[in-house]
């Protein structure tokens, strides 16, 4: 792979800026309604999104702050959190390709860093979640910045590079809180300088370069979330009703993580990895096993320090097997027969994407879709009626998270402190009275949509949402947990807008 010996800075940008197109053409535009808003908290981050870059910012706040932040701030241009949600998601994705080409070419050399960035770009993971909005793709594009960086950091350190490493850093738990864990990656990188023979008051002197960047802004945002997350309660008792498993659950975790893992990246390429590791052993770069304890780290991670081992978190080891793939294909290019596992492995990666984009809709096609149509048009006469009636100013509180995809204006989920608790929402008895005290309005969906239904600990309100329909007005149960009335000040369709009243007393 060495086209175009003399220019390789020309051919990779040429190759880089090729396959952001495909992903931003190919796969990101064709985003399906379902996957990418309806679920996989897409609505959550554009509501998100709309309410931070106004200033607005409720108990959950702290949580993955970065991405509706900047989701927002492509919206003030856009004037559609969907575009800017797509503009988001195609920056953090060059991104991503520019530090896999980065961290590829700092481990082996150039065409290594090419070929990881090809099959990154055309991984099944990939292609699925980086069509997802949430916060994932740009927390894996940063994290991968951080460990490149801090792998020329250990080789060859200087204090500008210091700075950039440490604004990287600090600004990880803004994305996602997990991202605290890669100060782990930066003291990695500190012992290895003193193993390269740089001397303790050196390695001082860079980590006195990171300390304030890092500990300043880790201080603010560590105070905020202390002061808004609830006490860790609740996932373990949600697991067992999300997940039927009968063994531990630590081997239930397991086997959860290699299956999702293994789903990543092509069957093809697992066997290549596999018949790389066989037939090169002692011809295996060296400098790969720099990237075992990142693979270790997230391991662990996912299988037992998340709440659930879930595919978006399996996402974050792609790009680090990439590049471990893509060096074995490398060594193996050079190798008759190996070679020919190298060109089944790129033919297979291809054809496996061609047969993934087939079935994804036209480029932009969900605007016709006559749900987002309806969703669409609901927000906007509910715009109007709030400027008609005098609501402009007023928050409203609601379950019907369609209309947070649309509407850009003051109307929010009745969230719990969301990061250790297993429940989407706040329990009825906890925001009802919430409502009435600040004067705020509630929305009823004609029913309880979304994909929160089925979710356990969200029984209360689908029940309540029984009661107010009519479905279950004689329940006596019900009718104790609705005892704040509700006065109907407005419809917009068939979606009810409510002012809550205090809460009547309760029958002797």
């Amino acid at each position: 792979m060495y086209i175009m010996r003399g220019k390789p800075y020309l051919t990779s940008k040429l190759i880089i800026s090729a396959l952001f197109v495909f992903f931003t053409v190919g796969n990101l535009l064709r985003i399906e309604f379902e996957v990418s808003l309806q679920h996989n908290d897409g609505w959550w981050y554009l509501n998100r999104a709309w309410l931070h870059s106004h200033g607005i910012f409720d108990e959950v706040s702290f949580y993955t702050l970065a991405y509706p932040l900047l989701v927002g701030a492509v919206n003030w241009l856009t004037s559609d959190l969907v575009s800017a949600a797509l503009v988001a998601n195609a920056l953090s994705q060059l991104l991503l390709l520019i530090g896999i080409y980065i961290l590829g070419r700092r481990l082996v050399n150039h065409s290594v860093g090419l070929l990881s960035v090809f099959l990154f770009a055309l991984s099944p993971g990939n292609l699925f979640h980086a069509r997802f909005f949430n916060a994932d793709l740009l927390f894996v594009a940063v994290s991968v910045w951080i460990v490149a960086l801090a792998i020329q950091l250990a080789e060859q350190p200087s204090k500008p590079l210091a700075c950039i490493t440490a604004v990287l850093l600090a600004v990880m738990p803004f994305i996602r809180t997990e991202g605290a864990v890669y100060s782990l990656v930066i003291l990695a990188a500190f012992v290895a300088m003193r193993l390269h023979g740089r001397t303790w008051r050196s390695i001082i002197g860079y980590a006195l370069v990171m300390t304030p960047i890092v500990g300043l802004m880790w201080l603010g945002y560590f105070i905020w979330f202390l002061s808004g997350a609830d006490a860790v309660s609740g996932v373990n008792d949600a697991l067992p009703l999300a997940y039927q498993f009968e063994e531990q659950r630590w081997l239930f975790q397991l086997r959860r993580t290699l299956e999702l893992l293994d789903w990543q990246l092509n069957r093809s390429d697992w066997i290549a990895l596999l018949a790389g590791f066989l037939a090169l052993r002692a011809r295996i770069p060296s400098r790969l096993v720099l990237l075992l304890p990142i693979l270790l780290l997230i391991f662990a991670y996912i299988t037992f320090v998340s709440p659930m081992p879930h595919s978006r978190y399996a996402f974050q080891l792609t790009p680090y097997l990439v590049v471990i793939l893509g060096a074995l294909l490398a060594t193996m290019m050079q190798r008759f027969p190996l070679s020919i596992i190298t060109g089944v492995a790129l033919v297979s990666c291809v054809h496996s994407a061609f047969t993934t984009l087939q079935k994804l809709p036209m480029p932009l096609a969900y605007r016709d879709d006559s749900r987002v149509i309806e969703f669409r048009q609901v927000a906007d006469e509910l715009a109007h009626w709030r400027q008609v009636n005098g609501y402009e100013n007023a928050t409203i509180y609601t379950t019907c998270t369609d209309l947070m995809i649309f509407a850009q204006y003051d109307l929010r989920l009745p969230y719990t402190t969301l990061l250790f608790s297993s429940r989407r929402f706040a329990p009825p008895e906890q925001v009802l009275p919430q409502i009435a005290e600040r004067d705020s309005l509630l929305l009823v969906c004609p029913s309880f949509i979304g994909d929160l239904y089925s979710h356990p600990f969200n029984t209360e309100w689908t029940r309540l949402y029984r009661y107010w329909s009519g479905v279950e007005r004689d329940n006596p149960e019900l009718a104790d947990m609705a005892r704040y009335p509700l006065e109907e000040v407005g419809r917009v369709r068939e979606y009810i807008i409510y002012r809550v009243k205090p809460k009547m007393q309760s029958a002797q």
